[in-house]
């Protein structure tokens, strides 16, 4: 296309601040106790056990160098990128995305989010799946990668990361459809630009799955690890709590 690089960039200013602006509704997280109880039925159906609302994890996009504080946005493997954490449901439908500079771990964007506030809040016994790269919390419950295999635990586990599994799907299917949030790409614009971007193609995907569109055939996974487990970073009676919580999901689900 005769198109200079100035003109496609101000066109795709003005077309990602519109879809944020006008489609913003189509990333919406469960909030009435209705909404939550249909989602953790569906979940309940995959896991083998109830409560679950939502699946929790994070990823790098990459981008140009920032103009400014430009180090807070190297990550841990010395690119730029935002890291951005996402949720979905139980049919990959991104629920809620937030964007932070890549030095950020994804344990203090969790602890910063305004959706961590809306699960403490939930009194129906609600929570999320979160890998082990965050803290075990009541309303946030992790696997136990050192289980022993052919123990409650372990089977546990298993169960977690086969439903959890569907939150890394949907970043691979939404790097292989649209390409631009693929680290060798990386976003030639400012950190709140390439937000925007990030925001609009999880705003697309979730029209597209509605619309029930073919998935991409090559799904691209390019920063999966194990963090750690970090279920100690809390103390107090709220890791009591969670703690209890997720043995009370072991033993009454797990215990043959």
């Amino acid at each position: 296309m005769a198109v200079s690089q100035p003109t496609v960039s101000r066109c795709v200013t003005k077309v990602t601040s519109s879809i944020c602006d006008r489609l913003h509704q189509w990333i919406k997280f469960p909030q009435t106790d209705n909404e939550m109880a249909a989602v953790q039925e569906r979940f309940r159906a995959n896991a083998g056990f109830p409560g679950i609302v939502g699946l929790i994890d994070c990823t790098h996009i990459s981008i140009v160098t920032p103009a400014i504080h430009a180090e807070g946005y190297r990550n841990r493997k010395g690119y730029f990128s935002l890291n951005t954490q996402m949720t979905c449901d139980d049919r990959m439908v991104i629920t809620n995305v937030v964007t932070y500079p890549g030095s950020v771990h994804d344990q203090f964007i969790w602890n910063f989010c305004q959706l961590k506030n809306i699960m403490r809040n939930t009194d129906g016994g609600y929570f999320l799946l979160g890998d082990s790269g965050y803290a075990l919390e009541p309303w946030l419950i992790t696997p136990l990668p050192q289980a022993e295999e052919g123990t409650p635990a372990y089977r546990f586990t298993m169960a977690h990361c086969h439903t959890r599994n569907k939150i890394e799907r949907v970043f691979g299917i939404l790097k292989a459809r649209w390409r631009c949030p693929l680290k060798d790409r990386t976003l030639h614009y400012t950190p709140e630009k390439a937000s925007k971007i990030i925001v609009c193609c999880a705003i697309l995907h979730n029209i597209m799955m509605h619309h029930r569109i073919p998935l991409p055939e090559n799904e691209v996974y390019e920063d999966l690890q194990d963090n750690g487990q970090r279920g100690d970073m809390f103390g107090g009676d709220q890791l009591t709590i969670a703690r209890r919580r997720q043995m009370n999901i072991i033993q009454r689900y797990f215990t043959i």
